[in-house]
């Protein structure tokens, strides 16, 4: 979803290691775990619902 916006720095640091391509630590860390994200309705907020969404995060 962050392409919509153009690949950015803060999609790099959330979800791509640079050691491997598998589940990244924060992905690990956030599975069946509640985020709170204020101003979700669109722009970044909305693009890091999707994205922590997959990892599996609530």
């Amino acid at each position: 979803m962050f392409s919509k916006y153009g690949y950015g720095f803060l999609e790099s640091l959330l979800f791509f290691s640079p050691v491997w391509s598998g589940e990244t630590d924060l992905a690990r860390r956030l599975k069946g775990k509640t985020v709170l994200i204020t101003d979700a309705s669109f722009g970044i907020g909305e693009c890091l619902v999707e994205e922590l969404a997959k990892t599996g995060a609530h």
